[in-house]
């Protein structure tokens, strides 16, 4: 949220004098962000195709402003700001360490078209009594009026801390705590507790290795649309619980020899999801998430050769789908400078591949991914071709993407339901960097 780094001032040296630096031991901290985002969901004409996807046939699901046409629009503003202060790390002499303390705000806005929203098959009767002016205001689709906005602007003000260790050549922490007194849901409740520590070292003096471990614990409110959101498909009107969540990782390099690694534990509660029908639900278990991870780089002449593999367990393949295997691996010829030190060029495959398992659903009126256990998705390799090449200022490349959709008769290359992986197809390009 607030970086711990110094801010250094140099200062011009007098003719006569050597050339000096002189670090401020305490710094003022400003970090601001402003985000606006709109979606629009729309349908120019139901088909029975629509129906069918969203289950409109079952007395259970209707469409809740129109019967003809949809024009759903969502949008969410957010401006958020961090003030504090810095004492450097490099002015503490006796502990050395840096501390930021700081305060957080943070004031979000969501707006979205509710069940007031007009259409222009309404009737004369209806316009006349809600005094509908009929000129003010019509869009493509055909829209009378102007559509009315809910609003809701949840604010969030806390305070925080980051004491931090980045100095030395052995031991290093970074530790940040954030309290809100207010939150969206005014609870008081919502904080962040997270950490890290790494060390290096050398075994028998060749072999240097890096250690890291890392800890965060946070408690948060819900965002507004899991608590609340309407349009012509979906609406739901909730009161979850604050989200927990926990996760605990450690992470070994050894760069000498191209390995590395990291074991991980999340725990999840309160959590939220999206059912197979696009309505949020709050898990009462705990979601726990397991995993492990190994990478490495091989190197032998021209040739590299670099995998990554991934294993993961998930307690609720419908709540939390994963999959349990994933695999990368990238084997190509990197050629060093070669024609008068003025050429390289890097020429190889890659594949990525991941396990069977119940990928979830898109749901186009909202935008979110939702559970199913349908049909399980995966156990297919994707390989991608490619070459590029730099000479001098000129760069070049080609990738040949999902080589493979052209061998024999293969067509599971579904990534999830109703959309398939990336088709077969090639790119080019060419650049050119210009120096002074």
């Amino acid at each position: 949220p607030v970086p711990d780094s110094a801010l250094v001032d140099s200062i011009v040296p007098r003719p006569s004098a050597p050339a000096t630096t002189k670090i401020s031991p305490v710094s003022l901290i400003v970090d601001a962000k402003f985000e606006s985002d709109w979606k629009r969901y729309t349908e120019r004409a139901i088909s029975e195709s629509h129906n069918k996807f969203y289950g409109i046939d079952d007395s259970i699901r209707f469409r809740n402003l129109n019967n003809k046409q949809t024009l759903d629009s969502v949008l969410f503003r957010q401006f958020k700001a961090n003030v504090g202060l810095s004492l450097n790390e490099e002015f503490n002499k006796v502990l050395k360490f840096g501390f930021v303390p700081y305060f957080a705000f943070d004031l979000k806005s969501y707006h979205y078209t509710d069940g007031k929203m007009l259409y222009s098959q309404m009737d004369e009767v209806f316009l006349k009594e809600n005094k509908i002016n009929t000129d003010d205001y019509t869009d493509s689709m055909g829209y009378i009026g102007r559509p009315l906005w809910a609003e809701n602007q949840p604010l969030k003000m806390g305070i925080g801390a980051n004491l931090s260790k980045h100095s030395g050549s052995h031991f290093f922490y970074d530790i940040l705590g954030e309290y809100y007194f207010l939150d969206e849901k005014k609870t008081g409740s919502s904080f962040l507790l997270a950490g890290s520590v790494s060390t290096l070292f050398d075994i028998k003096g060749k072999m240097p290795v890096s250690v890291e471990g890392h800890f965060s614990l946070e408690n948060k409110c819900p965002d507004y649309f899991e608590d609340f959101y309407y349009s012509n498909y979906l609406s739901w009107n909730n009161d979850f619980d604050n989200k927990r969540e926990m996760k605990i990782s450690g992470d070994i390099k050894l760069p000498k020899i191209g390995l590395s690694g990291s074991v991980g534990y999340v725990n999840l509660g309160n959590y939220i999801y999206f059912d197979k029908f696009g309505m949020p639900k709050q898990s009462s278990d705990a979601q726990n998430v397991f995993y492990v991870k190994v990478r490495e780089d091989l190197k032998l002449w021209w040739l590299r050769w670099n995998n990554e593999i991934c294993y993961q367990a998930t307690s609720d393949d419908y709540v939390l789908p994963l999959p349990s295997f994933s695999w990368y691996s990238n084997f190509f010829i990197q050629t060093p400078s070669i024609f008068k030190k003025s050429l390289t060029m890097q020429i190889g495959v890659d594949c990525r591949y991941y396990s069977k398992y119940y990928a979830q659903g898109y749901m186009p009126a909202t935008g979110m991914f939702c559970s199913q256990n349908d049909k399980e998705y995966g156990g297919y390799p994707l390989l991608n071709a490619y070459a590029s090449a730099k000479l001098k200022i000129l760069k070049m490349f080609v990738v040949w993407n999902h080589l493979n959709r052209e061998m024999g008769n293969n067509r599971n290359y579904m990534a999830s339901p109703g959309y398939p992986m990336s088709t077969s197809f090639v790119r080019m390009g060419i650049s050119v960097e210009f120096d002074d």
